[in-house]
């Protein structure tokens, strides 16, 4: 299984601890998702933190400090959205996701010409 690159937050490595293992699983996590993998379990990280502060340090609705919050709160949620969906972590996203798991390369000359 590979490792969760050095750069991850905390909460990022454990949300990589949770969800490597599952992935390798169904087939969706290679050595070549190491980087998307990274992105989605720091999203997810930095989405929990925006979401805590953003409850922490409550403001009145409507204030420029809350339109922040929440630009904060929604941008986040929206990168963590994608990135989920490059495993198929929503229940729409999983039915568009085929895991093959390692990819074998075909060279036989079939692949290149036309055999008959």
């Amino acid at each position: 299984m590979p490792e969760p690159p050095a750069f991850l937050s905390d909460v990022a490595v454990i949300e990589w601890a949770r969800l490597a293992p599952l992935l390798m699983v169904q087939g969706c996590l290679t050595e070549w998702d190491v980087a998307c993998l990274a992105l989605y379990c720091q999203a997810y990280a930095d989405y929990q933190f925006v979401l805590e502060q953003f409850r922490n340090f409550p403001v009145e609705f409507g204030s420029m400090d809350w339109n922040r919050g929440s630009a904060a709160v929604n941008r986040a949620a929206l990168l963590l959205s994608k990135t989920a969906g490059e495993f198929g972590l929503s229940p729409s996203s999983r039915s568009r996701v085929q895991a093959t798991g390692e990819t074998k390369h075909d060279t036989s000359k079939e692949r290149f010409f036309r055999v008959g």
